[in-house]
């Protein structure tokens, strides 16, 4: 499903990097994507989603859980949409991560790499948020040609749960594909 590293690697030199403050993102190539918004009085609903979430591990009481998405809207745009949170085992709330440090990208069939980066937060960076999922979002795109999509969040993606102090680890999955038009 996820195209060859060699391929990424490739796709990623070709479309360049800027580094934004959440860490480092390639850009997609300019004929592939586009960042559209609807146009006044449009009304977008989102058609189709892949929501792919793992539990990376719990101390008993929170567990860490990392999430890739992928949401196809009417206007024919998609976005890619990482998720990382602390999650209450029986109340289901979500308390604030002590520390979340992760990386994560979105590809395509047709072009490959369109959205990479890497997200922190926490001791050395700024805090988690409290009571809420941490949502990264690539912003609305549109591929031309249409082609498949899917999010994928890399090996050794880390949580600290609060109160515990204890480190789980996700293993690397994707959000499963979806056409991107």
């Amino acid at each position: 499903m996820t195209t060859a590293p060699a391929i990424r690697r490739a796709a990623a030199l070709a479309a360049g990097a800027l580094a934004l403050s959440l860490g480092m993102f390639a850009a997609a190539p300019a004929s592939a994507t586009a960042a559209v918004s609807p146009s006044a009085g449009q009304i977008v609903t989102p058609l189709a989603s892949m929501h792919t979430c793992e539990a990376a591990g719990n101390d008993g009481t929170t567990q860490g859980v990392f999430c890739a998405d992928i949401v196809g809207y009417s206007d024919g745009t998609f976005s890619y949409q990482v998720e990382a949170m602390c999650q209450n085992l029986f109340t289901h709330s979500y308390p604030q991560c002590a520390d979340v440090n992760y990386a994560f990208e979105g590809d395509s069939s047709v072009y490959g790499l369109l959205w990479s980066g890497t997200a922190h937060c926490g001791h050395t960076a700024p805090a988690c948020p409290a009571n809420q999922r941490w949502i990264i979002n690539s912003g609305r795109l549109i591929l031309n040609p249409c082609s498949a999509v899917w999010t994928t969040v890399y090996n050794g993606a880390r949580i600290e749960l609060p109160g515990s102090g204890k480190v789980v680890y996700g293993a690397a999955f994707d959000s499963g594909g979806t056409t991107g038009c």
